[in-house]
């Protein structure tokens, strides 16, 4: 009986500390440029990396038209695509990677935007459009810059192994007392 128990504990104990969480960081988007603008938010994940997320997913609007969805990584543009992480190191300033974020916009155009410097020029955020790859560039000073603001941070939710946990118990408790009754 003692050995059934303690295994049984054993195995609880792995599930717990085997349970994968699915985090998710919310931000916010606002920028505006000389011929394009637009606003929404940014859901990612935790890479495990401090500081560093990956963009898996988001909503919003640019120039007007709707974001539909998130472009794979590796996707857009051509010779220097998107990997969609997104970086909010601990001093709070909140900025995409040298090859940015891309998705599509409800009339089929492809959008990358990213944090870099176009030929020797100054760091600032840029945005490519459409399948002729126009660049704009959103760090003039008649610009709004690329605004990233941290909006929540969505609580941990325990996998399908916790239900697998849960399950195990209800069983355990179950033949506890089926061997309580047939004695």
């Amino acid at each position: 009986m003692k050995k059934h128990l303690i295994a049984s504990f054993a195995v609880a104990l792995i599930l717990v500390v085997g349970t994968s969480h699915a985090l998710g960081e919310t931000f916010s988007f606002n920028f505006t440029g000389p011929t394009d603008s637009g606003s929404g938010t940014l859901v990612a994940n935790p890479t495990g990396t401090p500081g560093q997320y990956v963009i898996v997913g988001g909503g919003g609007t640019t120039d007007g038209l709707a974001i539909t969805n998130l472009l794979a990584p590796g996707t857009y543009p051509s010779g220097s695509p998107n990997d969609n992480l997104y970086l909010y190191p601990s001093d709070g300033v909140a900025f995409l990677d040298s090859v940015g974020v891309s998705y599509v916009l409800s009339d089929g155009t492809w959008v990358n935007i990213w944090y870099g410097s176009l030929a020797g020029g100054p760091l600032g955020y840029h945005f490519v459009k459409g399948a002729n790859q126009t660049v704009t560039d959103l760090t003039s000073a008649s610009v709004e810059p690329l605004d990233f603001v941290r909006e929540s941070t969505v609580a941990a939710t325990p996998e399908p192994s916790s239900l697998m946990l849960l399950g195990s118990g209800v069983l355990g408790a179950a033949g506890m007392i089926r061997r309580r009754f047939k004695v």
